[in-house]
């Protein structure tokens, strides 16, 4: 009777560890999502969740790509970059969150119009602050904005002209919308 009692407590005690061990190893969450800005800009993001509510995010920013030409004058702008931060998330209720964090970012812009090349290199940080909304568990929706700050260096090939400037951004036009596709 003893030996029965002291098996079912084992079980019980050894069930228990296997359970919280198997909570601690859950999959983490992954998320891929499209992010415009404008009609015109458009980013890719994907997101890891490293720590329980502190996701890993990954943007490619695409703002231009363009090829244009006519007899013998030809025109191209590239226009791209990569941001890697941290988002932190609040719970505001059941399916309504609150993202902050750091994002550095380097950006490229790059034209070449009739043998002139021209261009532009941008590094800097910017702080992410927005909402976000599941509407199912593989679906949701975010409205985000990313003050920065920047240094730009310009270079122009035609005229020699090189400049470097401290620059930083707040403005409403720069508010996204993020389409998420989360897979756990």
């Amino acid at each position: 009777m003893v030996l029965k009692k002291i098996i079912a407590v084992c079980v019980i005690f050894g069930t228990t560890i296997i359970q919280s061990k198997a909570q601690e190893n859950e999959i983490p969450v992954k998320e891929f999502a499209i992010r415009l800005s404008s009609l015109s800009s458009i980013d890719f993001v994907y997101k890891h969740e490293r720590k329980p509510d502190r996701i890993g995010r990954l943007r490619i920013m695409f703002s231009q790509i363009a090829l244009s030409g006519n007899n013998n004058n030809t025109s191209t702008s590239l226009n791209t970059g990569i941001a890697y931060g941290l988002e932190k998330r609040k719970d505001l209720g059941s399916s309504t969150y609150f993202m902050h964090g750091w994002e550095p970012f380097a950006v490229v812009n790059l034209s070449s119009a009739n043998k002139n090349t021209a261009g532009q290199i941008t590094a800097g940080v910017g702080y992410l602050l927005g909402f976000g909304h599941h509407f199912s568990q593989g679906f949701a929706m975010g409205l985000e904005v990313i003050p920065n700050l920047y240094t730009n260096y310009n270079l122009n090939t035609q005229v020699k002209l090189q400049g470097f400037k401290i620059n930083s951004s707040f403005s409403a036009t720069s508010v996204a919308i993020s389409f998420v596709h989360r897979i756990q």
